[in-house]
């Protein structure tokens, strides 16, 4: 084996293992029982192809078959995939049903057709504003997408076909929609996901708004119908934690000291924590390790200075902290984020401004304006069985 990585929680850990090539050979999780690890909950494994090593021929004894050029024809779950124009995915036969793509010249899918002799037949269109996703069309109901001035994704406005609901998207650092607001600013959807992408859903609109938002692991498009990742120039299967198809060969000349730049199937270099890739062709460090570090850094300056350290032993310390928050900052903030759960939202209704902070789930501080002929209003809320709850200056159930 070349080397191995481990991903864990309070409650498991998850432990790879790669080839010389940079592709993981198998994924150990076990249970983590107050760091004690227990015997193994599974493993999965991979094998790959004996003259090109990066083609994944097996994943957990089940077979993968390809075109000549990396493409899957036969993919481990039985499902039957076709394409065109070289590496474009045309279609998919998976569990009875009939799923089939449309793209415009730029390689942008433009539709999603469905059609199963059990869940019917349903068909999406979508819309597209320089290269953004700004609606989506499938029959009568319609979403509209909101972006801020950078493109990162605030909020979608979902219409039903008799009504329109807007709601808000809840990132954590990584840019992972974590969660969704409704517009009284209460949270009715979490999602949950693992270092790869896997996604869980819970809240009390999760089978609904929380299907129905396509937008989840690192802000990418997510195929409930296959479970893939739509990530443009080609699809991501979080299960394998690899692309679905190779890239383009001239990937192999980014970087030539780059091992796994030769390897045209590795999602993020194998590094799904600290890079990302929104179009399937070239990813890049996440600026949050920046950030982070810029973020330690100032926290190191400020105890600096609060412990009366000046001159020289002072930037020694600051910069300690600008390299423990590049080296460790994501995992360390990640961390915190979900110890404490912090839901920083903002947003207007006719006549109407809110913003507010949420933490641990529980404890919500909000100022909204006006309120009963009062240029403002400040409340505190706890928060218990579902919905309800209690507010200084206020008593009341908000609703979905």
């Amino acid at each position: 084996m070349f080397r191995s990585g481990i991903v864990y929680t309070k409650n498991w850990e998850r432990t790879y293992e790669y080839d010389t090539g940079g592709n993981i050979t198998s994924a150990i999780t076990r249970i983590n029982n107050n760091g004690v690890l227990q015997n193994t909950i599974y493993e999965n494994t991979y094998t790959y192809d004996s003259a090109w090593k990066d083609l994944l021929v097996k994943y957990n004894g089940n077979s993968i078959t390809y075109d000549q050029i990396g493409n899957p024809i036969r993919y481990y779950d039985n499902s039957y995939l076709t394409w065109e124009q070289g590496r474009k995915l045309a279609s998919i036969n998976k569990n009875g049903g009939m799923i089939y793509y449309k793209y415009n010249e730029d390689g942008l899918r433009t539709s999603k057709g469905f059609n199963h002799p059990v869940n019917g037949i349903s068909s999406t269109q979508y819309i597209y504003a320089d290269g953004i996703l700004t609606a989506q069309i499938t029959g009568n109901e319609q979403l509209y997408f909101r972006y801020d001035s950078n493109d990162d994704l605030l909020a979608f406005e979902y219409n039903n076909g008799s009504t329109t609901q807007t709601y808000y998207y809840v990132k954590n650092l990584q840019g992972d929609i974590i969660g969704i607001l409704n517009g009284s600013g209460i949270e009715v959807v979490t999602y949950k996901y693992d270092a790869w992408g896997k996604v869980t859903i819970a809240g009390s609109m999760a089978s609904t708004i929380g299907t129905i938002n396509p937008f989840r692991y690192r802000s990418y498009y997510y195929d409930m119908e296959t479970g893939f990742y739509y990530l443009q120039s080609r699809y991501y299967d979080p299960v394998t934690s690899r692309y679905l198809n190779a890239d383009v060969l001239e990937t192999m000349l980014l970087d030539q000291n780059d091992l796994l730049s030769t390897n045209l199937f590795a999602y993020c270099a194998n590094n799904p924590v600290n890079n990302v890739d929104y179009n399937g062709m070239f990813w890049s460090r996440v600026i949050i390790a920046a950030a982070s570090g810029a973020i330690f850094g100032g926290i190191a300056y400020a105890i600096g200075r609060a412990l009366k350290i000046s001159g020289k032993p002072l930037a020694i310390f600051v910069a300690l902290g600008v390299i423990i928050g590049a080296w460790r900052g994501v995992q360390i903030l990640t961390s915190i984020n979900q110890l404490i759960k912090p839901v920083i939202y903002f947003f207007s209704n006719p006549g109407k401004v809110y913003f507010g902070l949420k933490l641990l789930n529980f404890i919500q501080f909000e100022i909204h304006n006006p309120h009963h002929n009062k240029p403002i209003h400040f409340v505190i809320r706890l928060f218990w069985g579902g919905n309800k709850n209690f507010g200084i200056g206020g008593l009341g159930n908000d609703e979905n």
